[in-house]
């Protein structure tokens, strides 16, 4: 049986994600569909003093603004030193136009910004 060792494999990060103007708003408009989707898969809903934090450096969810959001996403780097990160977007029965809109703010503002930062790191 072959071994391998744990550190030649990339890390990945993952949580929920949504962009809009100002975090205030990203949160607003996402969190009735976190709500509907953990009523859904566990029963119960996401509590809203829990799903606030969302906001908070140290929180996996990348809610907020594309600048927050890029700003975030780096401080998670230099915290995880992780190659990946898989965005849950399309959760708790968000309308495709939305997941759309924060796939185009994904590869247009976010990643460009992400790349730059993390080139040759």
């Amino acid at each position: 049986m072959k071994s391998y060792n744990p550190s030649d494999f990339p890390v990945a990060t993952t949580g929920f994600f949504y962009a809009a103007d100002d975090t205030k708003t990203a949160l607003r408009e996402l969190y009735p569909y976190v709500d509907q989707g953990m009523k859904l898969a566990n029963g119960t809903g996401y509590h809203k003093r829990l799903f606030a934090n969302g906001a908070d450096m140290n929180d996996v969810m990348l809610v907020g603004s594309p600048q927050q959001i890029i700003e975030k996403m780096i401080y998670q780097y230099e915290e995880l030193g992780h190659q990946r990160y898989l965005a849950q977007i399309d959760f708790g029965g968000m309308p495709f136009e939305k997941v759309m809109k924060n796939i185009e703010i994904i590869g247009t503002k976010i990643l460009p910004e992400v790349k730059k930062y993390t080139k040759g790191k």
